[in-house]
């Protein structure tokens, strides 16, 4: 009984400890990045356009609906460094590859409440603003449960490249083949387009346009904190003049890192809180082993300059 009683406290105290561990998006309130909600009803044809440019085509009749069922969609854009770090949406892969955005979006149909799925082999017809494709490729989400992101590139994805004056579909992984053939170029005068498989609308929400970054090299080390006080940290690593960055979460005992992807210039910022306060510190990374925290009681205002891009 005794045992039973000491083996119950062990796994309510590690419940407990796991429930503390909810980090939150310090910058979540600086977004001004909201959902879009557009009423289609029982419309058969649609083009919706969000505010920042982006285009789907909805057709009723690729979608799984009873008669009479009334259709609503929910989209979200982001095209700016800015919002992609505010939104805390990371820009690495499943494979930890850098990746650079170019947009995100987030869009969702729904019928009574449900969300809706599309009938097996039709497409979803997007169009993004001008220029937003080239040169980048098609990535959806993979979203743990602290709502961190990771990129899983989308093979199946149809771009659309001008030839000949005609606009064709390819895979968005022949791209690159067909823009080694001089007649072959991605349309210049009009928006770029996207077509997604039915499986892939199904089961995905968010779509990221992205090429790949090389890193200079690769680095692992360790945070030494200077703060008993303080639990939680969350970690960014910040790329100068590119549209890139990864954050982690990690507890205090949990500071080791491996890997990460160094470019000429990285910052590395690393925030924690207690009793209402925000400590942090910004630091250039390079090739260091063991990093000494210095953290000290900080204004998040002060950090939009190494935000803004």
């Amino acid at each position: 009984m005794i045992l039973l009683t000491i083996i119950l406290g062990v796994l309510q105290s590690c419940s407990e400890e796991n429930t503390r561990f909810n980090p939150e998006n310090y910058f979540k309130d600086y977004s001004n990045i909201g959902f879009q909600v557009f009423k289609l009803d029982t419309l058969e044809y649609s083009v919706i356009q969000g505010k920042k440019g982006t285009k789907i085509h909805y057709n009723r009749n690729n979608f799984e609906l009873e008669p009479g069922e009334s259709v609503q969609l929910k989209i979200k854009e982001i095209y700016s460094f800015q919002e992609l770090f505010y939104s805390n949406i990371n820009t690495i892969t499943d494979k930890n590859e850098l990746l650079e955005s170019s947009g995100v979006i987030y869009f969702e149909f729904t019928a009574n409440g449900k969300r809706i799925n599309m009938k097996e082999s039709q497409i979803l017809l997007l169009e993004f603003p001008e220029g937003k494709l080239r040169d980048n490729k098609i990535f959806y989400a993979q979203v743990d449960s602290l709502n961190q992101f990771k990129w899983i590139e989308d093979k199946k994805a149809l771009m659309t490249v001008l030839f000949e004056e005609e606009l064709i579909r390819v895979p968005s992984d022949s791209v690159d083949y067909y823009l080694n053939n001089d007649e072959i170029m991605f349309n210049n005068n009009e928006p770029d387009f996207v077509s997604l498989p039915s499986e892939l609308v199904n089961n995905r929400a968010w779509i990221n346009i992205d090429r790949f970054v090389n890193p200079n090299s690769r680095i692992s080390f360790q945070l030494k904190p200077n703060l008993k006080e303080l639990n939680n940290y969350s970690v960014f690593f910040i790329y100068e003049g590119l549209n890139s960055f990864i954050s982690e979460y990690r507890k205090k005992d949990s500071l080791n890192f491996k890997n990460i992807p160094i470019l000429d210039k990285t910052s590395l910022l690393v925030l924690s809180e207690v009793d209402g306060k925000n400590f942090g510190e910004i630091i250039e990374l390079t090739n260091q082993r063991e990093i000494d925290l210095n953290m000290k009681e900080m204004d998040l205002d002060d950090l939009k300059d190494i935000i803004s891009k």
